[in-house]
């Protein structure tokens, strides 16, 4: 709310008003593009170029064999091997 005594005085308040909201719509609008722009488009632009160079390595022969296994899997079922182990006696409690 302006408080002025004259009508001249409300008129040059009421202007700078309207000037500061102008200003800071423009200074928003300007903020708001700027970002926009920066997590679009700008952070690529910003950052190192894209070095020179092939773009895929060739895979080599003796790059990529097959490792052997640490321990061989038994063949069978899981339970026969199970069945195999040895009981050496009740456990306590189980009467």
């Amino acid at each position: 709310m302006i408080v002025t005594l004259t009508w001249h005085e409300y008129r040059r308040a009421r202007r700078r008003s309207r000037q500061t909201w102008i200003l800071l719509a423009g200074v928003a609008l300007t903020t708001v593009t700027a970002l926009a722009w920066f997590f679009t488009a700008g952070q690529f632009a910003l950052s190192d170029p894209v070095p020179d160079g092939p773009s895929d390595a060739p895979v080599l022969a003796d790059w990529m064999k097959p490792v052997a296994p640490v321990r061989v899997v038994p063949a069978g079922r899981a339970a026969d091997l199970l069945e195999a182990l040895p009981v050496k006696g009740r456990a306590p409690g189980n009467n």
